[in-house]
């Protein structure tokens, strides 16, 4: 049966959701950021979504490779999105292998490596996603639509960005949104499932807070 949801919010801000079900043999977790193309400029215009690839090239602590070998190990699933508002970075996995799959998550949004060379091979496995994206008359007519209601707003701009913003992207002015959106009062970590609350709130407290400590618990 599952428990009644629980938000524990920490004194840096970050919330995190928690609900266990206890019998159930796996579990879903993600981080949601407020970083999406509504909050980017004309000027990094599909930052948001460049900074998802990115974070799978590796850490500090983790190659691209580390980071799919060690998933993998433990049968799970991990991938991401990023939308209008938002980017999520999510992972499925056994029970057990919840803490690993959630420290996997965290060191990638908390140390990535942004390697100068990897920054600009994903700029072109992006303009690849633009052009495919420009074949898709579906997702244009949606792009139109966007822009006829959002014509003053960032929310009716591509998502992916354009080539020449995609081609902007430096590693400095990557480092310079993931410091602005990155933090911890604009993330949510949820989880749901069977695991232990207290490993949990560990490992969110050693990648976000350095410690840190509940404010409150809802």
């Amino acid at each position: 049966m599952a428990e009644k949801s629980k938000i524990i919010t920490l004194d840096n801000g970050l919330r995190i959701i928690t609900q266990k079900v206890e019998g159930a043999k796996t579990c879903s977790l993600g981080v949601w950021v407020a970083s999406g193309s509504g909050y980017e400029t004309p000027e990094t215009s599909g930052f948001s979504h460049f900074i998802e690839h990115i974070l799978f090239r590796g850490t500090h602590t983790r190659s691209a490779l580390d980071i799919a070998v060690e998933m993998d190990e433990i049968g799970g699933v991990l991938n991401a999105y990023t939308a209008k508002e938002m980017t999520c970075f999510y992972a499925h996995t056994l029970s057990e292998h919840a803490p690993k799959a959630l420290d996997i998550i965290c060191d990638m949004l908390m140390n990535p490596k942004l390697d100068k060379n990897d920054i600009e091979l994903e700029k072109g496995v992006i303009k690849e996603e633009i052009a495919l994206y420009n074949d898709s008359p579906e997702d244009l007519c949606a792009d139109t639509f966007y822009k006829s209601i959002w014509n003053e707003s960032m929310l009716g701009s591509n998502i992916l960005g354009t080539e020449e913003t995609v081609d902007s992207a430096t590693k400095e002015k990557l480092e310079a949104h993931l410091k602005k959106f990155y933090v911890p009062e604009r993330m949510v970590i949820s989880i749901g499932g069977n695991f232990d609350e207290e490993t949990v709130l560990n490992i969110c407290k050693k990648y976000f807070s350095g410690g840190g400590k509940c404010i409150r618990a809802e």
